[in-house]
């Protein structure tokens, strides 16, 4: 029953409530990754102009 109903909801909005979740979830992995990607890059270059 409540899968029913769940279904009918999905159906009426179009939207797999489910499925977003864990898109969202992966979109906020990556931006934690793109982050610490850009977090790095910082240090690397803070560190090549100490170097001077």
């Amino acid at each position: 029953a409540l899968q029913e109903v769940k279904l009918k909801r999905e159906s009426f909005s179009g939207v797999n409530l489910d499925e977003e979740a864990a898109n969202l979830i992966r979109y906020q992995q990556a931006y934690q990754a793109s982050s610490k990607v850009i977090q790095v890059a910082q240090e690397i270059f803070q560190s090549l102009l100490d170097l001077r």
